[in-house]
Order: C-alpha cells, then sequence, then structure tokens
C-alpha cells in the first residue's frame, strides 16, 4: 500500500476513528489502541479498499467486538483526563461539561444500532447515503432509524430534567 495514501487518510480520517472508537471502549488508550490497529491493517493491504473511511470504521469495530470476546476489555470512563483551560469563565466550563457528559451518557443508554448510527452520523460526519452502504439498508431506513434513534434521546433527556 502506497505510504502517502494512508498518511493523508490518517490526516483526514482519524478523529473521527478515534471518536468511533471512544464511544466504544470508553478508554482514550485502548481507543487510541483500536485506531492504531485499522490503520496497520491498512498498511498490510495490498490495495487500498474501496470507501477507505468505511473499511476503517469497520475495521475499528470489528477489532473492538473480537477484543471484547476475548475479554481484554473493561469499561471504564475516565472523567480526569478532561481539562479545563481558563479561556472561559470556571463556571460555564463546568456546566458545558456536565452537559456534554449527560449527552455522552443519553446517547450511550440508547440500544445499539440507534446509538451506533447517532454517533457516526453526529460526530463521524457521515451522510444517510454513507450510513445506509455501512449498515446494509436503504437509505429511507436509515433516516427513520435516525428519527426514532433522536426521539429515543430525547426522551431520555427529557427524563433527566
Amino acid at each position: 500500500m502506497d505510504r502517502k495514501i494512508v498518511e493523508e487518510s490518517y490526516l483526514v480520517f482519524s478523529p473521527s476513528l478515534y471518536l468511533y472508537a471512544l464511544s466504544l471502549t470508553k478508554d482514550e488508550r485502548k481507543a487510541e489502541q483500536l485506531v492504531s490497529e485499522a490503520y496497520y491493517k491498512l498498511l498490510c493491504q495490498m490495495h487500498a479498499p474501496d470507501q477507505l473511511k468505511f473499511w476503517l470504521l469497520r475495521v475499528v469495530k470489528t477489532s473492538f467486538i473480537d477484543q471484547y470476546r476475548k475479554k481484554q476489555y473493561r469499561q471504564s470512563v475516565d472523567l480526569a483526563s478532561q481539562q479545563i483551560t481558563f479561556t472561559e469563565s470556571f463556571e460555564s466550563q463546568i456546566l458545558q461539561k456536565e452537559r456534554n457528559r449527560q449527552l455522552y451518557f443519553a446517547i450511550l443508554s440508547l440500544p445499539m444500532p440507534y446509538q451506533e448510527l447517532i454517533l457516526l452520523f453526529y460526530f463521524a460526519d457521515c451522510s444517510t447515503t454513507e450510513l445506509a452502504q455501512y449498515f446494509q439498508l436503504t437509505v429511507n431506513q436509515v433516516r427513520v432509524y435516525l428519527h426514532r434513534a433522536r426521539k429515543k434521546l430525547k426522551e431520555v433527556l427529557q427524563d433527566e430534567y
């Protein structure tokens, strides 16, 4: 595989892959390991796969499932790693962090297909067409699932307040 393609894809896709892996593992170090493993597998390929972003997302997910099955992963949430900067007022940062934390846990409380759709659509910037290909659904099915996921997320968030 051409090293230049790998480097360019790393610059473009690694933030999305990392967020996706972090949503699966809930651990920064393990998320980094999954992303590294995906790029290692990409380097081992003879030719660049079609739809590289989705190929990498699938490798991250498959690697996570493999490791989970082997009982190598224990879920943990590392909230201490979030550092507060002093560019905004301290109180507004604390409130924003709490809102983000509540949203994160609300997304994690959704059933798995909805959780994955929300994460990929909003945080990995995947289009409904791309999601349809990834999940092997029609575009309309993806839109319906996204609507249901948003509705469930809204219910979860309203229950908290």
